[in-house]
Protein backbone atom coordinates (compact mmCIF):
# COMPACT_ATOMS: atom_id res chain seq x y z
CA UNK A 1 0.00 0.00 0.00
CA UNK A 2 1.39 3.25 -0.28
CA UNK A 3 2.30 6.16 1.70
CA UNK A 4 -0.69 7.76 2.81
CA UNK A 5 -0.44 11.21 5.77
CA UNK A 6 -1.42 14.93 5.32
CA UNK A 7 0.53 17.17 3.76
CA UNK A 8 1.53 20.77 5.01
CA UNK A 9 -1.82 21.88 2.52
CA UNK A 10 -4.20 20.04 4.11
CA UNK A 11 -4.41 17.59 1.23
CA UNK A 12 -4.08 13.59 1.82
CA UNK A 13 -0.43 12.52 0.33
CA UNK A 14 0.18 9.20 -1.65
CA UNK A 15 3.09 8.36 -3.04
CA UNK A 16 2.58 5.94 -6.39
CA UNK A 17 4.23 2.23 -5.84
CA UNK A 18 3.34 1.66 -9.79
CA UNK A 19 6.60 0.34 -10.60
CA UNK A 20 5.87 1.16 -14.48
CA UNK A 21 3.89 4.30 -15.90
CA UNK A 22 0.12 3.58 -15.03
CA UNK A 23 -3.35 5.19 -15.96
CA UNK A 24 -4.25 7.88 -12.82
CA UNK A 25 -7.73 5.88 -11.95
CA UNK A 26 -6.53 2.47 -12.45
CA UNK A 27 -3.17 3.03 -10.09
CA UNK A 28 -5.10 4.66 -7.34
CA UNK A 29 -8.06 2.27 -7.20
CA UNK A 30 -5.65 -0.48 -7.00
CA UNK A 31 -4.06 1.10 -4.19
CA UNK A 32 -7.33 2.07 -2.77
CA UNK A 33 -10.00 -0.96 -3.43
CA UNK A 34 -12.11 0.67 -0.92
CA UNK A 35 -12.63 3.18 -3.55
CA UNK A 36 -14.07 1.74 -6.98
CA UNK A 37 -11.72 2.91 -10.23
CA UNK A 38 -15.13 4.96 -11.27
CA UNK A 39 -14.69 7.28 -7.89
CA UNK A 40 -11.63 7.80 -8.54
CA UNK A 41 -12.36 8.56 -11.97
CA UNK A 42 -14.74 11.02 -10.60
CA UNK A 43 -12.71 12.89 -7.62
CA UNK A 44 -9.93 13.64 -11.25
CA UNK A 45 -13.09 14.88 -13.04
CA UNK A 46 -13.91 17.31 -9.93
CA UNK A 47 -10.20 18.19 -9.92
CA UNK A 48 -9.48 17.29 -6.81
CA UNK A 49 -6.28 15.03 -7.16
CA UNK A 50 -2.93 16.78 -7.87
CA UNK A 51 0.49 14.71 -9.53
CA UNK A 52 2.82 16.71 -8.58
CA UNK A 53 1.55 20.12 -7.55
CA UNK A 54 -0.15 20.20 -10.80
CA UNK A 55 -4.32 19.84 -10.84
CA UNK A 56 -4.98 16.46 -13.25
CA UNK A 57 -8.19 16.57 -15.53
CA UNK A 58 -7.43 13.24 -17.36
CA UNK A 59 -8.53 10.31 -15.12
CA UNK A 60 -5.81 8.78 -18.10
CA UNK A 61 -3.02 10.78 -17.26
CA UNK A 62 0.33 8.46 -16.70
CA UNK A 63 1.49 8.67 -13.06
CA UNK A 64 5.06 7.26 -12.89
CA UNK A 65 6.56 5.39 -9.77
CA UNK A 66 7.56 7.67 -7.04
CA UNK A 67 5.21 10.51 -8.55
CA UNK A 68 3.52 12.86 -5.40
CA UNK A 69 0.05 12.20 -5.88
CA UNK A 70 -2.75 14.24 -3.31
CA UNK A 71 -6.38 14.28 -3.40
CA UNK A 72 -8.21 17.21 -2.11
CA UNK A 73 -9.50 16.36 1.33
CA UNK A 74 -13.12 15.97 1.48
CA UNK A 75 -13.95 14.55 -1.81
CA UNK A 76 -15.80 12.19 -1.63
CA UNK A 77 -19.74 12.91 -2.00
CA UNK A 78 -20.59 9.89 -0.31
CA UNK A 79 -19.25 7.28 1.46
CA UNK A 80 -17.75 4.24 -0.15
CA UNK A 81 -20.99 1.77 -1.01
CA UNK A 82 -21.11 -1.33 0.73
CA UNK A 83 -22.77 -4.61 -0.07
CA UNK A 84 -25.62 -5.23 1.78
CA UNK A 85 -27.10 -9.24 1.69
CA UNK A 86 -30.26 -9.04 0.41
CA UNK A 87 -32.77 -11.77 0.11
CA UNK A 88 -33.84 -11.45 -3.53
CA UNK A 89 -35.23 -13.55 -5.93
CA UNK A 90 -32.43 -14.81 -8.49
CA UNK A 91 -32.67 -18.01 -10.96
CA UNK A 92 -29.33 -19.89 -9.26
CA UNK A 93 -28.07 -22.44 -12.42
CA UNK A 94 -25.30 -24.13 -10.13
CA UNK A 95 -24.22 -23.55 -6.14
CA UNK A 96 -21.85 -25.73 -5.04
CA UNK A 97 -18.96 -25.19 -2.10
CA UNK A 98 -16.67 -23.94 -4.86
CA UNK A 99 -18.85 -21.72 -7.08
CA UNK A 100 -22.07 -20.49 -8.10
CA UNK A 101 -23.53 -19.81 -11.30
CA UNK A 102 -26.63 -17.26 -11.26
CA UNK A 103 -28.57 -15.77 -14.12
CA UNK A 104 -28.51 -12.31 -14.02
CA UNK A 105 -32.27 -10.94 -15.18
CA UNK A 106 -31.98 -8.14 -17.66
CA UNK A 107 -32.75 -5.15 -16.02
CA UNK A 108 -30.70 -6.36 -12.43
CA UNK A 109 -27.55 -3.85 -11.45
CA UNK A 110 -24.44 -6.48 -11.03
CA UNK A 111 -22.76 -4.27 -8.40
CA UNK A 112 -23.93 -1.77 -5.57
CA UNK A 113 -23.66 1.79 -7.14
CA UNK A 114 -25.07 5.24 -7.03
CA UNK A 115 -28.54 4.98 -7.51
CA UNK A 116 -28.26 1.60 -7.48
CA UNK A 117 -27.24 0.82 -3.77
CA UNK A 118 -29.39 -2.29 -3.30
CA UNK A 119 -31.28 -4.62 -5.48
CA UNK A 120 -28.33 -5.97 -7.50
CA UNK A 121 -26.98 -9.56 -8.04
CA UNK A 122 -23.56 -9.27 -5.64
CA UNK A 123 -26.57 -8.15 -2.88
CA UNK A 124 -28.28 -11.46 -3.27
CA UNK A 125 -25.44 -13.59 -3.96
CA UNK A 126 -24.14 -11.82 -0.73
CA UNK A 127 -26.88 -13.19 0.94
CA UNK A 128 -27.43 -16.40 -0.75
CA UNK A 129 -23.51 -17.01 0.35
CA UNK A 130 -23.40 -15.36 3.65
CA UNK A 131 -19.79 -15.83 5.52
CA UNK A 132 -18.80 -18.22 2.64
CA UNK A 133 -17.94 -15.83 -0.31
CA UNK A 134 -14.81 -14.24 0.42
CA UNK A 135 -15.26 -10.60 -0.32
CA UNK A 136 -18.72 -10.75 -0.12
CA UNK A 137 -18.87 -7.86 2.50
CA UNK A 138 -16.52 -5.84 0.79
CA UNK A 139 -17.73 -2.89 -1.01
CA UNK A 140 -17.40 -4.55 -4.41
CA UNK A 141 -17.40 -8.02 -4.04
CA UNK A 142 -15.30 -9.70 -7.01
CA UNK A 143 -17.88 -10.69 -9.68
CA UNK A 144 -15.96 -9.57 -12.33
CA UNK A 145 -18.89 -9.64 -15.83
CA UNK A 146 -19.50 -7.74 -18.62
CA UNK A 147 -23.11 -7.57 -18.61
CA UNK A 148 -24.58 -4.48 -18.57
CA UNK A 149 -28.46 -3.38 -16.79
CA UNK A 150 -30.01 -4.04 -19.33
CA UNK A 151 -28.47 -7.82 -20.61
CA UNK A 152 -29.15 -11.15 -19.20
CA UNK A 153 -26.76 -13.89 -18.76
CA UNK A 154 -25.15 -16.31 -16.70
CA UNK A 155 -22.33 -14.79 -13.97
CA UNK A 156 -20.19 -17.09 -12.37
CA UNK A 157 -18.63 -16.32 -8.98
CA UNK A 158 -16.71 -18.39 -7.31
Amino acid sequence: RPLAAVGDDGLDVYETTASAPARLDACLANAFPERSRGEWAAAVAAECVRVNDVVVKRKSAKVAPGDDVRVVEGAWAAEPLGCEPEDLPIDVLVDDEHFLVANKAVGMVTHPAPGSRNGTLANAVAALCAGDVEGAAASRPGIVHRLDKETSGAIVVA
